[in-house]
């Protein structure tokens, strides 16, 4: 039997570089086809074919491949204080580009797109392998045009499947990621006595991944039929580590590695509900510290997400994997990804 070919989007990524390796490891298939957007961005491998192009650019002609089996959408743009207008061009309008040239190919190729559990926005409590409509807000225009993006997949004739993520926080081997994200950020401003307060409550879940989980379980779904139009979350679920111990474990970090820490000059953020949250935004905000004022703009983006508490239902990706997903022990995994954020010795400002 003739092996397949893949496209995939967003190779260079966090999640996207480490996939790339496992399936060139693999030889699934007899060529992956990479779109970047600096070709010197990836090295050269048997296997491999570099395109070279942007889809978040409206006047490029895409792809003059004249079929490809599989593709994995997992380009995105990851960062929170990006534009509406980058946010918008990338997530939602790439992904409807992609579509649109992934259903004008007469062989209808295997369409699987990388999402985010952000999607959920303002939603609290369980939320299900399913479509969400637009009951809620979002806390910010990331986690919008991500759901913006799934509306367009799931409109498609292709019966694309949407794996939404929950925050990949790192390796499980050494915590490290080669792109940081928003975690990371709050876990350095953590160090530095920079986020005194933190909304929400001591049980709120904070679900974090590895980058492992995500490449085996697209390898594991790449070997299963397609079921048309499924979602699947790759999340901790209930293995989620509360928000009281994360801030436990950062501290118990930062007071190994730092004298400020250790003599009680640098203390850990207290949980605070919202209404106390917005007092001290506008305390800050009064005070014109610049310092202050800029991380409390970025954090403004993403921890308000912490007031609504939510566990994702990852039954059907567990089905997929035939049991239970292959989760690391949450408490060195998450130390692991403290140990390589916080960085060390207390850099200067």
């Amino acid at each position: 039997m003739n092996r397949p070919s893949l496209l995939i989007t967003g190779a260079t990524g966090a999640v996207g570089r480490p996939l790339l390796s496992a399936l060139l490891a693999s030889e699934q298939f007899h060529t992956i086809h990479a779109l970047v957007r600096d070709p010197s961005s990836l090295a050269a491998s048997p296997g491999l074919n570099l395109i070279v192009g942007d889809l978040a650019d409206p006047t490029w002609s895409c792809f003059t491949l004249p079929c490809v089996d599989v593709i994995i959408h997992a380009a995105a743009s990851t960062r929170f204080r990006d534009t509406a207008e980058t946010l918008l061009a990338i997530n939602l309008a790439g992904t409807a580009r992609l579509l649109s040239w992934a259903e004008s190919l007469g062989n209808a190729p295997r369409f699987i797109h990388l999402s985010t559990c952000c999607v959920a926005g303002k939603r609290s409590g369980e939320i299900l392998e399913t479509p969400l409509s637009h009951e809620t807000d979002f806390v910010n225009t990331y986690e919008l045009t991500k759901w913006q993006a799934e509306q367009r997949v799931h409109s498609s004739p292709l019966g694309p499947e949407i794996v939404r993520l929950a925050t990949v926080a790192g390796s499980e081997i050494d915590g490290t990621l080669s792109r940081p994200g928003a975690l990371h950020a709050s876990l350095k401003w953590f160090r530095r006595g920079l986020l005194p307060l933190i909304p929400g409550a001591s049980d709120t879940p904070i679900d974090l991944i590895s980058t492992e989980l995500v490449t085996r379980f697209i390898t594991k779904l790449l070997n299963t039929a397609p079921t048309p139009h499924a979602i699947y979350h790759l999340s901790a679920g209930s293995h989620a580590l509360s928000l009281s111990k994360l801030l436990e474990l950062a501290a118990s970090q930062c007071r190994m590695s730092d004298q400020a820490w250790r003599r009680g000059q640098i203390l850990a953020p207290v949980i605070a509900t919202k209404e106390t949250f917005d007092a001290f935004r506008i305390s800050i905000m009064k005070s014109r510290d610049l310092l202050f004022n800029e991380v409390l703009a970025s954090a403004d983006l993403f921890l308000p997400v912490l007031l609504f508490s939510k566990r994702f239902s990852t039954s059907q990706a567990e089905h997929i994997w035939g049991g239970k997903l292959p989760l690391p022990d949450p408490t060195t995994f998450v130390s692991r990804v403290v140990a390589a954020a916080i960085p060390t010795p207390l850099p200067i400002l």
